[in-house]
């Protein structure tokens, strides 16, 4: 747009060319959607384009003209304007229709399908439209949304807060982790929030909030357990499991809305857990959930989560594993001993934030358009993957997985061949302290191990190097390390290196996909979002499966998934011959 400006798409003849009809409809799209420029925009007064191909038949595929609007419109007026509309030209409407199909619901159109008479006094319908708005991809439409609820349930100890000190190192927890799943039987909202009470009682440093252990300094973050609660709400959806389900085999940007947006002046102020329970047509549920990654690491966000599902089943006092509260087991020595090299971490000092040289991977990903892939490997497929290490190489399924995403991530990208590139992926270090964690310790107790290698020593055809720099990896997670890593972590100018990094997380041993609240196990979990950040999913439909989720430019993904599949073709031809 050259100008700022407020036009109504309308391919409708009904109701002329005047603006009247939407009375004060318009104003509360503005306010719901866009907020940051929202007194700018209510400045604007808002014009109807006359279009010489509207109709009054047109307003039944009223969204696929809006779509063909999107596409072709640039403002300014019609002159120039041609999107290749005609009035009564229903073989044109079928080859738009067909190709906004086509793209699996990437385009999303955000509009209006019933008679502006029934919500001119519906306030409730614009007042939470951020929870789970009006938007449609093929078919997903919000009937009702509900005021989202702050279920309140925290203690203090001794009448005197409690308080967790994060490290000054560790900024790379700043973020939710989101998890989405979906159930063929929904639970009441009222069990839900009422065990989700109790369950806090125990948990009670996730009612609380982060706070910052001095003012204005933003190295180390404390949480305080004033109990002011997580953030319950609620939507219904008109669509069934298995209609959704179509659309969640990868992560779609839409599912966003499937997730209530707290509106916070900055990260500190968003509770550290947030829940929405989407209930769809056919009596089930979709819940999603964002838990602060300060607070907990993926074992312990599971812990929590099993324990809300136990909860709902029977009394709280019966949870299988009970929570563990205190961190001394990973406080830094003092003065701290940084007794080993931390390759996964770099130093960073105000002066030296732009003097990097050679390539930015991670910032050139950043820059780019993104597209979600996700390939699922079998028992099978894995199996033969393990054999082009053996004998002489025994490995775990994360090792040659972890090896040959590396490999193809690389691949794909066209690197050098002389740079470094680095993988970094999470170690539960759980069972490799010598003052050993007690057992319900849910904060964070992982490191990040990182394998190192040129490009041109990744990308030989054989795993076997790549599996061994994995293995060597894992190999020096040992006590003295991690107390090396705490230590390091002091330093307030240490930062996860990810310029040349590919980071993958296991979700897939977290038991994540056993959850159930009393009506059966998830049909479907996985993340509400992808990103460059790659994960490693557990199949639901097949037991020991791997879904490998993670987020290429769109200019690479054939390339990342032809690397990823290719050996495919060999497996194929060794099932074939064991079957004949």
């Amino acid at each position: 747009m050259k100008r700022s400006c407020m036009q109504i798409l309308d391919s409708s003849s009904v109701g002329g060319t005047k603006c009247d009809k939407y009375e004060d409809v318009p104003a509360k799209l503005v306010r719901a959607f866009f907020r940051p420029v929202l007194d700018e925009i209510l400045q604007l007064s808002p014009s109807r384009i006359s279009m010489p191909w509207r109709d009054v038949k047109n307003k039944v595929d009223c969204g696929i003209f809006a779509m063909r609007h999107m596409e072709t419109y640039m403002g300014g007026g019609l002159r120039g304007w041609s999107p290749g509309l005609q009035k009564g030209n229903a073989s044109l409407m079928c080859t738009f229709r067909s190709k906004i199909n086509k793209n699996d619901g990437y385009f999303i159109c955000i509009y209006l399908l019933i008679d502006f008479e029934c919500y001119r006094n519906e306030d409730r319908y614009f007042k939470q439209i951020d929870l789970c708005s009006q938007t449609n991809w093929a078919h997903m439409r919000v009937l009702q949304h509900f005021e989202p609820s702050t279920t309140v349930s925290g203690r203090q100890v001794n009448g005197v807060t409690m308080r967790w000190v994060e490290a000054a190192g560790q900024k790379f927890l700043r973020f939710s982790i989101k998890y989405l799943y979906v159930f063929r039987k929904s639970v009441s909202t009222e069990t839900l929030k009422d065990s989700l009470s109790e369950v806090l009682v125990g948990y009670y440093p996730l009612a609380g909030r982060l706070r910052r252990c001095v003012e204005n300094d933003d190295r180390k973050l404390e949480i305080d357990c004033n109990g002011q609660g997580a953030f319950f709400a609620e939507a219904k959806m008109d669509l069934s499991v298995e209609e959704f389900l179509e659309f969640a085999i990868k992560p779609n940007r839409s599912f966003r809305k499937l997730l209530y947006r707290v509106e916070a002046p900055g990260f500190l102020d968003i509770p550290p857990l947030v829940i929405q329970v989407t209930n769809l047509r056919c009596g089930g549920m979709i819940l999603c959930t964002a838990i602060n990654h300060c607070f907990c690491d993926g074992i312990g966000t599971s812990q929590l989560l099993h324990a809300w599902a136990h909860t709902c089943q029977s009394s709280p006092t019966n949870v299988p594993t009970p929570p563990f509260h205190s961190r001394h087991v990973l406080k830094p020595r003092s003065p701290p001993q940084v007794t080993f090299s931390h390759p996964g971490f770099t130093n960073i000092s105000p002066n030296d934030l732009n003097s990097q040289t050679g390539p930015n991977i991670h910032n050139y990903l950043q820059s780019q358009p993104l597209v979600p892939v996700s390939i699922t490997f079998s028992p099978s497929q894995i199996l033969h993957l393990k054999r082009q290490c053996m004998p002489s190489l025994k490995c775990t399924t994360f090792e040659v997985l972890a090896s040959h995403t590396w490999r193809c991530w690389v691949k794909s990208l066209g690197l050098p061949l002389s740079i470094p590139v680095k993988l970094l992926f999470s170690v539960n270090i759980r069972p490799k302290l010598s003052s050993e964690i007690p057992q319900g310790y849910y904060g964070n107790a992982f490191v990040l191990a990182c394998a190192e290698a040129q490009v041109k020593e990744l990308i030989v055809p054989n795993l076997h190097d790549g599996v061994k720099l994995v293995q060597h990896a894992k190999s020096l997670i040992t006590n003295d390390y991690v107390q090396s890593m705490v230590d390091l972590l002091e330093d307030k100018t240490m930062r996860t290196d990810l310029s040349t990094s590919l980071v993958i997380s296991q979700w897939s041993k977290l038991g994540l996909e056993d959850l159930d609240f009393g009506q059966g196990k998830p049909l479907h979990m996985g993340p509400l979002t992808s990103d460059i950040y790659c994960l490693f999913l557990p199949d639901i439909g097949e037991f020991d499966a791997i879904k490998v989720l993670v987020s290429m430019p769109e200019s690479v993904v054939s390339k990342f998934e032809f690397y990823m599949t290719e050996f495919l073709t060999l497996w194929r031809m060794e099932m074939q011959r064991i079957t004949e």
